[in-house]
């Protein structure tokens, strides 16, 4: 082979070389892209908002008359956990209500553990109140996050 074959075979792999290399590091930007986007949405306020709203429908579903201990505890810690996230990931904002929710859901959660499965028939009353406050306090904070998302 003469001088200038070997000179192109050599800029012929060094181009491909050179594309391969190219294509590796597209291939990790864009799985970076993915990677930003898949956190991206999991910040989404709006997203969170529906978790938070579809916890809160499921306390509302509750029915006080007939509620045990361990399925208002679930619901509870449920929608502690969704609006906690959507607090989380809309930076702060709606703190305040988000301690009310906090404050209603504690107080009803110690009414139904002080009650007892024994006596929750007579706390039924106060369960019913907590519960209303558990709720309303979960709707405040739902507007309050969900007002960016309904504007925009």
């Amino acid at each position: 082979m003469t001088a200038r074959g070997h000179a192109v075979l050599a800029r012929t792999r060094r181009v491909r070389c050179g594309a391969t290399l190219v294509g590796i590091g597209l291939g990790l930007v864009l799985a970076g892209c993915a990677s930003q986007a898949e956190q991206a949405k999991a910040t989404d306020v709006c997203a969170q908002v529906e978790g938070l709203r579809d916890a809160a429908q499921a306390v509302r579903d509750l029915d006080p008359a007939t509620v045990t201990a361990d399925e208002a505890r679930a619901a509870l810690e449920a929608l502690q956990a969704e609006a906690a996230q959507a607090v989380a990931a809309a930076d702060g904002t709606a703190r305040r209500d988000a301690a009310t929710l906090r404050e209603a859901v504690a107080d009803l959660r110690a009414t139904v553990v002080a009650a007892g499965p024994d006596a929750l028939t007579t706390a039924r009353p106060l369960v019913e109140d907590q519960l209303g406050d558990v709720l309303v306090a979960a709707e405040t904070l739902r507007q309050d996050l969900a007002a960016p998302c309904e504007a925009g």
